[in-house]
């Protein structure tokens, strides 16, 4: 789409997977500290989620005017945080 639809209405698949992948961060942060996980690797993986969340919450991506390709970016990179978490 080539025009602004509304910021409630735009990219509601986007929205919602920003808004789970959060909720896992910080429930991934948790339980690492309930575990009392020193391990690099755990630390790492973390770290990759929060950085994607992080980019995830540009303003194009929380309002959901970002063009389709980095859309497309956005959700990749979640996913591969996800995966890591």
């Amino acid at each position: 789409h080539q025009f602004w639809t509304g910021y409630f209405t735009s990219r509601p698949a986007l929205k919602r997977y920003v808004r789970e992948s959060g909720a896992l961060l910080r429930m991934v942060q948790q339980l690492a500290v309930l575990g009392n996980s020193k391990s690099e690797a755990d630390k790492a993986a973390v770290e990759k989620l929060w950085e994607a969340q992080a980019v995830a919450q540009h303003h194009d991506a929380v309002a959901g005017t970002a063009k389709q390709h980095v859309t497309f970016d956005y959700a990749r990179r979640l996913a591969t945080g996800r995966a890591a978490a």
